[in-house]
């Protein structure tokens, strides 16, 4: 079940907080013991098909295109298609600092069949993209982005993320921000790969071929 390989806290069976519903997104917030920020989850159907989606996210070039506050995204290696370290910095609106991390990113689920998949991301320490100055360095950012094939052309897309934003800010200003990013990132997202039909068709076939390739 792909749900058992996604990584699980200890917090993560408490019970999610609805905060409404934008632009056909359901918003929802977890609470965690003992820290400042929470999780944040959004959720909305796509009128594409679940490897398009895929597709768009795993297209580290253009991900600044769609992505809430993204300034910067480029791969760093790789281990394999889906098995990468890339680099991610975050705009935010003066005077704050923009913020950075490594992130680990990779996929799980039936490549093959598109029926259940998911892109998951956890920020790590590395070498090849040392701090910066003037940006501070997210030491925890992570999430996933899931994704479930409703039929040839339209899917549901799940997109978590919990990041603390490290640095000295007022709590109730990261809140505000936060809360609006899984709204952008999936508005941006559902956008972009709509734009991009035909663009990825070739990869498609390519995936749809490999019978229970990660």
């Amino acid at each position: 079940m792909l749900l058992a390989t996604l990584a699980r806290p200890a917090w993560a069976d408490g019970k999610w907080q609805r905060l409404g519903q934008e632009d056909g997104i359901l918003l929802e917030i977890r609470e965690i013991p003992g820290q400042d920020f929470p999780e944040l989850r959004g959720t909305t159907v796509m009128p594409v098909n679940s490897w398009q989606v895929l597709s768009v996210i795993a297209d580290l070039n253009r991900t600044c295109l769609w992505t809430a506050r993204c300034a910067e995204s480029k791969e760093l290696s790789r281990t394999s298609e889906f098995d990468r370290l890339f680099y991610s910095r975050t705009s935010a609106p003066f005077p704050v600092s923009h913020r950075d991390g490594v992130l680990h990113g990779m996929f799980v689920g039936d490549l093959a069949q598109g029926t259940d998949m998911a892109i998951k991301f956890d920020s790590v320490a590395s070498p090849l993209m040392p701090a910066r100055d003037g940006v501070v360095r997210m030491t925890t950012l992570r999430g996933h982005y899931r994704i479930w094939a409703i039929d040839e052309h339209s899917s549901r897309v799940e997109f978590v993320v919990h990041a603390d934003p490290m640095g000295w800010l007022p709590t109730w200003l990261v809140r505000r921000m936060a809360t609006g990013v899984p709204r952008d990132t999936l508005a941006g997202l559902r956008k972009q790969a709509v734009k991009m039909i035909g663009k990825y068709d070739d990869q498609i076939q390519r995936w749809r071929g490999q019978a229970g390739a990660n």
